[in-house]
């Protein structure tokens, strides 16, 4: 029996319906045993330790005792999961399917009836919550359950079913039919310590994201909960994220196969919280990204592993088992990512900080954002200006460590 979708993604170009569908997690790239060789993971560890361990006796500028000390501090997550490690990992901690407040004071305890805004407020109240809680930006989306795995990492079957509340056994993780909207949030990262990838100081950016977001989704299901309703907070797991960023008017889709919000650029992490509380949907917005990507190769430039699409044009085309068919994209060669990055002893994300939409705003980056929306005539002049002027140029991590950095090292008033 064919399931019953409901909402349906308004992504019509970027998806094609007789073969997209619901994806397999253990498929996906970060376990690249399947597709690199059994053992290369742990050979890929191994090195990272082996050349850890030699950085810190040598104190090799980058990766210095106190350069893995951050980075260690910074992954306050449980990473000893080997299935499901840390954002990967469904149900637990503050991303708890069911309230983490025991004393938590919902409606149904208080013997009064739930929230009764109409759905624009709504909307007003939760985006309000989540940037209290931590959000750069957020937005509402319906659930497309094609977007949602059919079994994650750890194997468990995620089912729908017509059930009051969450739940899992040992065989299946249950959401509720009745949960059909998504709150989509960003996380914002600060790009001068991206700027020092593939150092360790690089690597801070995610983790400090990960464990900021196991707050901030924590918390808005929790406001939700206290408003009466049902809330299933996200990060990496349950759903692939960017379909729901682009639907919720959070950026676009990238050549590095990734989302980039025109404020921020790709310096974002995305997370989210399902539910049953009815909300007025966002509506996707275009940007330019996508146009702009064509002819900007920046990022292919700086690969060390040649990994991301060179193909002007974003495809359906699968180029590996790790990629979910049916939506168009530059898919990327990410078992090769993956692997090259557990193998540096800091991870890499060196993609990210040459990304020409990185920029601060003011008057110049706002005029060409503007001009970039409108029209794509001028874009390969952007690029080469991007160039010129010295944009996205890695930064000695011995430098960032003397940088008079604001909160978090973000400025949270873009």
């Amino acid at each position: 029996m064919k399931e019953q979708n409901g909402y349906k993604s308004s992504l019509t170009e970027l998806i094609d319906d007789a073969t997209y569908g619901r994806f397999d997690k253990r498929k996906c790239a970060l376990y690249y045993d399947q597709y690199l060789g059994e053992g290369q993971r742990s050979k890929m560890k191994r090195k990272s330790r082996e050349d850890t361990i030699e950085g810190i006796k040598q104190n090799k500028p980058g990766f210095g005792l106190k350069d893995r000390a951050l980075l260690g501090a910074a992954w306050l997550q449980d990473m000893s999961d080997p299935d499901c490690p840390g954002p990967n990992k469904t149900n637990a901690g503050l991303r708890s399917w069911t309230k983490v407040n025991k004393s938590l004071a919902t409606p149904q305890k208080l013997g009064v009836p739930p929230y009764q805004g109409d759905p624009q407020e709504a909307v007003r109240i939760v985006k309000q919550a989540a940037k209290t809680f931590g959000a750069c930006r957020a937005g509402i989306t319906g659930l497309d359950k094609r977007h949602v795995y059919r079994y994650e990492c750890d194997g468990k079957e995620i089912v729908f079913e017509a059930v009051d509340e969450p739940y899992e056994t040992e065989e299946k993780r249950v959401i509720p039919e009745k949960c059909r909207y998504v709150v989509v949030m960003l996380v914002q990262m600060s790009a001068e310590a991206f700027a020092c990838a593939p150092f360790p100081v690089g690597s801070v950016m995610p983790a400090l994201s990960y464990n900021r977001i196991d707050y901030l989704t924590g918390a808005v299901a929790e406001f939700i909960r206290g408003l009466g309703y049902t809330a299933i907070p996200s990060a990496n797991d349950i759903s692939s994220n960017g379909p729901f960023a682009i639907e919720a008017g959070l950026g676009e889709q990238c050549r590095m196969d990734k989302v980039i919000h025109p404020d921020f650029g790709p310096m974002v992490r995305i997370c989210k919280v399902i539910t049953d509380l009815p909300m007025e949907l966002d509506r996707r917005k275009n940007f330019g990204v996508t146009e702009f990507c064509k002819v900007c190769r920046r990022c292919v430039e700086v690969c060390p592993v040649k990994a991301i699409d060179e193909e002007r044009e974003p495809s359906f085309a699968v180029p590996g088992p790790w990629v979910n068919p049916g939506h168009k994209t530059w898919h990327g060669d990410n078992p090769r990512c993956w692997a090259y990055a557990e193998s540096t002893g800091g991870g890499c994300g060196i993609c990210l900080p040459v990304c020409p939409w990185n920029k601060p705003r003011g008057i110049l980056h706002s005029l060409v954002r503007a001009v970039i929306k409108k029209t794509s005539f001028f874009n390969r002049f952007f690029v080469a200006a991007d160039k010129f002027f010295g944009y996205g140029k890695p930064m000695d991590p011995e430098k960032w460590w003397n940088l008079d950095l604001p909160t978090y090292g973000i400025d949270t008033r873009r």
